[in-house]
């Protein structure tokens, strides 16, 4: 169960579109659907965008706390001369997702005395840890 009290920050997921695709319109909704916890704090639907040069869609959410939901739709127009019954999941390619938790550690390691050397007695260290999960390899493909 997803904790309300952690937020992932810099949530970025990144799709290929088809080549077959000739017209796409991208639309975010804010939180709310099926899974989504009810008192879980609303959602920035965040901002998706259209690269038509690499032929990909990127959805850029800032913060999302844990136990929200959110959601982008792409509708995306075939050419002419298809069906949509020649389409197939597989054309898409893979989902990329990149994510950072703030203060958390999925391993659960921390610090517990950290000491510093330095060859200058003119500033000391800061005396904080700021622990940060980054997510960069979570790829998932349509099925």
């Amino acid at each position: 169960t997803p904790s309300p009290e952690k937020t992932a920050t810099n949530v970025t997921l990144t799709f290929a579109l088809p080549a077959w695709a000739t017209s796409v319109s991208v639309e975010v909704a804010a939180s709310g659907g099926a899974h989504a916890d009810p008192k879980a704090a609303p959602v920035s639907g965040g901002k998706a965008e259209l690269d038509r040069k690499a032929h990909t869609v990127t959805w850029v959410i800032p913060k999302l706390p844990g136990g929200a939901e959110a959601l982008v739709r792409a509708k995306i127009v075939l050419a002419s001369t298809m069906q949509s019954s020649m389409c197939e999941l597989s054309d898409f390619g893979i989902v990329k997702t990149n994510f950072e938790l703030p203060m958390y550690v999925l391993s659960g390691l921390q610090i517990k005395f950290l000491d510093f050397l330095y060859g200058s007695a003119k500033s000391p260290p800061n005396k904080w840890i700021r622990y940060v999960t980054h997510a960069l390899s979570y790829v998932g493909r349509w099925t």
